[in-house]
């Protein structure tokens, strides 16, 4: 953090007999010529229309400084010629050309291509702190399509949860399944299996009760791997209890699109309570996902023979 040196206070020499008395502030010259009505509104158009310099910025006041012995100014502190402004309020219209047209005024028009988010705050004596800020990072684009992800599989759960009345869904509890391609039901994918694991977290979070069924009985501790809990391989359960709704669901993927589609069926009937859709562009990610549907290559073994000696008659 910098200090931003104030420039000094220095006073005017009250005018010789050969000066102009209308020479210092504007406003006080107006005001001392003329009715004090008339010199009030000269005052305000005559103070508009001043050019804005830095402080020391007149001819008068640096020969007045040198007379003083004052120190020369430095070069980053001398006066510049004015430039020109605009009201953050008005109407900008930006050119090609690299110029900028406001309220019917044309000015220069540059490019930022970095900026400082620093910030400035008073030192107390009359000066600033100023604070060099740091570039601030640019999100990544993967991270956003899983972000992106994410809240699409919310807005899903938004949409099965939050028709009223929800007098039809009190007692249940639900059982998320892995969603399955449209066009095969028997084939499922990682997008499928994802959207199942982020159901359990957004209906517990709603406060709707769901039961883990992936449960084998036993805990499986494997020597320099981990424990292990979960499992696929636990047979077929049931699936007509009363208490139970399955939060199940398809989707599809065409080039430029993937269509989800959801459903909140009671296990005792199949009477679907509830549905829900979202349609998502196919980004990098969804595609990547959906490209592993777990399959692999089955063991298995085939006969290779001569073909003219099979062939022959």
């Amino acid at each position: 953090m910098s200090r931003v040196p104030r420039e000094p206070h220095i006073p005017q020499k009250n005018p010789g007999k050969g000066q102009d008395k209308t020479t210092g502030t504007g406003i006080a010259a107006l005001v001392r010529t003329g009715p004090v009505l008339s010199g009030l509104i000269l005052t305000g158009l005559a103070f508009a229309a001043l050019p804005l310099l830095p402080p020391g910025g007149t001819p008068a006041v640096a020969e007045m400084r040198q007379s003083q012995g004052v120190p020369p100014q430095p070069a980053s502190m001398t006066p510049q010629p004015p430039r020109l402004g605009a009201d953050p309020g008005a109407p900008l219209e930006a050119r090609e050309s690299g110029e900028a047209n406001v309220n019917g005024q044309t000015m220069p028009l540059s490019t930022v291509v970095t900026h400082d988010n620093g910030f400035m705050v008073p030192d107390n004596q009359g000066g600033m702190f100023w604070s060099k800020g740091a570039p601030r990072p640019q999100a990544d684009p993967n991270h956003m399509e899983a972000r992106e992800l994410k809240l699409k599989v919310r807005e899903l759960v938004d949409q099965l949860l939050a028709t009223v009345p929800n007098d039809a869904l009190m007692g249940y509890i639900a059982l998320p399944t892995s969603f399955v391609n449209q066009d095969d039901f028997d084939e499922s994918s990682s997008l499928g299996r994802y959207i199942a694991e982020q159901l359990f977290y957004e209906f517990n979070q709603r406060g709707f009760p769901v039961r883990e069924y992936r449960l084998p009985g036993t805990l499986r501790p494997r020597e320099g791997e981990g424990e292990f809990l979960l499992s696929r391989n636990v047979g077929v359960l049931p699936a007509r209890e009363g208490w139970a709704v399955f939060v199940a669901g398809t989707y599809y993927r065409d080039k430029y699109s993937v269509f989800i589609n959801a459903r909140l069926i009671r296990a005792a009937d199949g009477l679907v309570l509830r549905t829900a859709e979202l349609v998502m562009p196919a980004n990098g990610l969804l595609g990547r996902m959906l490209a592993n549907t777990g399959r692999k290559l089955m063991g298995g073994s085939m006969n290779i023979g001569d073909f003219d000696r099979t062939t022959r008659k």
